[in-house]
């Protein structure tokens, strides 16, 4: 009777809260998409060689630095189809899509042009052949299309189908950029993979938002969305900055055989982040909605920050218990070695995992606390990011001594990020609550 009765409890929590039946819906398939991704270069890794491979992670390097205008654009539309959504304007909602969808065009148009014009010169600097250059402008080109269809499924918080086309497009990416290698492409094959799994992503994404793209256009004013952007896109950046400058450091402060390990550690401990992200991306529309109707929200952060930290310590734990496996698995038995520390201490590499994890952890909390504020207009905490940014460069300028000793600037800076966020958001409740008190007296 007590199991049954902890099984209802269980059973009655998820069926009535919003925020973890449509976490677990979205977490899941992305969770899967995140698993074909990764596993998309580890497979890589083990199929092409050392020189191919590079070029391959270099080119793709390219869409993460396009990837912080692409989640602005994501972020942006998401919150005001959400707004939209509250009061059942759907031809707004379509003239915000079509709108972001022309733009992008424009913008992205220009861009790619640009990018075609200046790729003999990045080709001769990093020594790869033309035209990989251009397949990988085509596809980011592509991928911008995504991100602002993306956003607008989440905003209406459609997060099967979101869930499903990211599935799909993972699915087809992984499929026909194994099938091109195989057959001997090799770094053309895979971009033409990428192109074609993110086209016919978006192919479905159209069938997918076919009610709003029917409904009748209705104008809106467009000045409030571009200023509330503009925080958005700084946040972003910032955030972005945190978890890759400590790789670009690594390979300046350390020898090229630690700096690869860490770059190892790296892509192991950036899949807690990234599984993480399905919680905010589930969270920010719901929280928007009810910060539209009036409504209570802040009980929807505090379980998001709960969820997020449930995920991130099933990876701690598989980190902690069986570093050894996870590294030999994923990575391969080249990992599997001894790094020097100082004084000519040697420890296994794989000890060092769990440490970046925690780092990786406390970023995921404040990515999520980020997110909130977003989804009720605050903008001025995005200070903080900076200020974190500025330390956690300084201070592993400073102490580089050894990989652990890197780590541990991690950890605190990271940790002090999110202490500092979670502390600010209390201030804002008890000034909010002493404003409110003070409303009620004058009343009165």
């Amino acid at each position: 009777m007590p199991k049954l009765a902890v099984l209802e409890k269980i059973k009655g929590f998820v069926g009535r809260e919003e925020l973890v039946k449509e976490t677990f819906v979205l977490a899941i398939t992305t969770v899967i998409a995140a698993v074909l991704n990764y596993g998309f270069f580890f497979v890589m890794a083990r199929s092409l060689n050392t020189e191919t491979y590079g070029i391959f992670y270099t080119l793709i390097s390219f869409t993460y630095i396009f990837g912080v205008v692409f989640e602005t654009a994501r972020v942006v539309i998401s919150k005001y189809a959400t707004k939209f959504k509250v009061k059942n304007e759907n031809g707004k909602i379509k003239y915000l899509f079509l709108r972001a969808l022309r733009k992008m065009f424009l913008l992205g148009g220009l861009a790619l042009i640009f990018f075609i014009l200046i790729s003999p010169l990045i080709a001769g600097f990093l020594k790869i052949n033309v035209w990989y250059i251009i397949l990988t402008g085509v596809f980011i080109f592509i991928s911008i299309f995504m991100y602002v269809g993306w956003g607008l499924l989440q905003g209406l918080r459609k997060f099967n189908s979101l869930g499903l086309n990211i599935l799909i497009g993972a699915i087809l990416k992984f499929g026909f950029g194994v099938l091109f290698v195989i057959i001997g492409w090799n770094i053309a094959g895979i971009l033409g993979a990428f192109i074609l799994g993110t086209t016919a992503g978006l192919v479905i994404l159209l069938l997918q938002v076919n009610k709003i793209i029917k409904s009748k256009i209705k104008k809106i004013e467009t000045k409030e969305i571009y200023k509330y952007s503009v925080p958005v896109l700084t946040g972003l950046v910032l955030i972005t900055l945190m978890y890759i400058v400590d790789v670009l450091l690594a390979k300046r402060f350390f020898s090229p055989e630690i700096a690869g390990y860490y770059s190892g550690i790296s892509t192991l401990a950036k899949m807690l982040f990234f599984c993480s992200i399905a919680v905010t991306r589930v969270m920010f529309p719901i929280v928007s909605e009810k910060h539209e109707k009036g409504e209570r929200h802040r009980r929807l952060l505090y379980k998001s920050l709960v969820v997020v930290l449930i995920i991130s310590l099933i990876f701690l734990v598989a980190y902690t218990l069986f570093p050894q496996s996870v590294v030999k698995i994923i990575l391969g038995q080249k990992f599997n070695v001894d790094v020097l520390l100082g004084g000519g201490e040697y420890i296994p590499f794989y000890h060092t995992i769990k440490y970046l994890a925690v780092a990786m952890m406390f970023l995921a909390l404040s990515y999520t606390l980020a997110f909130y504020k977003w989804s009720i207009q605050k903008k001025k905490f995005v200070i903080w990011i900076a200020l974190a940014l500025v330390s956690e460069v300084v201070l592993l300028y400073l102490f580089h001594k050894n990989l652990l000793q890197f780590l541990w600037v991690m950890i605190i800076v990271n940790a002090s990020l999110f202490a500092v966020m979670l502390f600010n958001l209390k201030r804002y409740d008890d000034q909010k609550n002493k404003n409110n008190k003070r409303n009620i007296h004058i009343q009165r």
